[in-house]
């Protein structure tokens, strides 16, 4: 298989598929909020069942999930809460100008860094993981890019100026896929970034998208149903495998 080719053209369609997130807000924002609503339940099924359904099994297959590998996911865990507060807090003390919308650009080029070593090392490990790491990151950016590119709007910056900020924020989750494409002979890289991912897919889903969906007045049962078919969708990928081998 040739990993770095599977790794660009699945970063390019993810960084696609976010730019369309924001031209839908450039053309029109018809019923915007209700697609944003649904769309980030079903990330929280699509990166729960992409973390527990294809990385934890196949790290464990493949490496064992030792103590060790369990205390990376939780560090991961803790870590991706304490870049968010780190860039969080630098940013309100030394951007005298629209300081949260500075910390939204910063925060999600360090975001798009992670997803691209999530990428790249998921593919290193096996297609169908790769395909599905992939396919919960694309579930997630639509959403999130849509709810990003508000806030700059309200932050005073152009829409075009906007969707320009998305596409260079994007280019940051190549630069994280390219290193680990260019040390992947390093022995042991794969195995110590794979807990990383899982842990860092658990705090996007458990702390960041769930409680968005909370604080929305919805159809619980509805949203329910979408977050089991992110899941449904995550599972679905096992039953292609044959086909992904």
């Amino acid at each position: 298989m040739n990993e770095p080719v599977y790794i660009i053209g699945s970063l390019l369609v993810a960084s696609l598929l976010s730019a369309s997130g924001a031209l839908i807000i450039v053309f029109g924002e018809e019923r915007l909020d209700v697609w944003k609503r649904y769309l980030t339940s079903l990330s929280v099924g699509a990166i729960f069942g992409g973390a527990f359904i294809h990385l934890i099994p196949r790290y464990a297959a493949g490496f064992g999930f030792t103590q060790l590998a369990g205390l990376v996911v939780v560090l991961s865990l803790v870590g991706s809460y304490a870049l968010e507060e780190v860039v969080h807090w630098h940013c309100h003390r030394h951007c005298e100008f629209e300081a949260f919308s500075v910390t939204l650009v910063v925060g999600d080029a360090i975001h798009n860094v992670i997803d691209g070593i999530i990428v790249a090392s998921s593919y290193y490990v096996s297609l169908p993981v790769g395909v599905a790491a992939t396919l919960a990151i694309m579930f997630h950016k639509v959403p999130k890019e849509i709810g990003d590119f508000g806030v700059l709007l309200q932050g005073g910056i152009s829409k075009w100026r906007a969707v320009e900020i998305n596409v260079l924020t994007n280019v940051f989750g190549f630069a994280g896929a390219i290193g680990v494409i260019v040390f992947s002979g390093v022995g042991g890289l794969i195995g110590f970034l794979l807990p990383l991912a899982i842990g860092n897919f658990v705090y996007v889903a458990g702390a960041d998208l769930l409680p968005e969906i909370r604080t929305e007045e919805s159809n619980s049962l509805l949203q329910l149903a979408i977050i089991l078919g992110g899941i449904g969708i995550m599972y679905g990928i096992t039953f292609l495998k044959p086909l992904l081998s």
